[in-house]
């Protein structure tokens, strides 16, 4: 299920609130532990089927909100080929192999 997120004032999507101690809402990205709780809340939330690995349909709402427009079938061989980095030899991605894509900032990378 998508989430709608305020726009920034650029247009760009701005990260999900945190509410902080004083009940005061911020837009800062989570730091150190935070940040490892949120990723593995978010692979969680996306591991609908309670497995080890994400499938494509599982991590395709990631996908769409970091930017992919592809088709059903773009999606698959875009996933297929995210699958071969990482391991090919599992049937999906990893909560390791997630953590390692969404802190990655090169182009091969997701960080979000």
């Amino acid at each position: 299920e998508k989430q709608n997120l305020p726009n920034g004032r650029d247009g760009s999507a701005m990260p999900p609130a945190q509410v902080q101690p004083n009940g005061h809402q911020s837009h800062d990205p989570p730091r150190g532990n935070e940040r490892a709780a949120l990723i593995k809340s978010v692979f969680d939330a996306l591991n609908s089927s309670g497995s080890s690995y994400l499938s494509a349909p599982e991590m395709r709402p990631l996908a769409e909100l970091t930017g992919f427009t592809g088709t059903d079938q773009e999606w698959r061989e875009e996933f297929d080929l995210l699958r071969q980095e990482c391991d090919g030899s599992k049937p999906g991605i990893s909560f390791t192999d997630f953590k390692r894509l969404v802190n990655d900032t090169s182009e091969d990378g997701c960080y979000c």
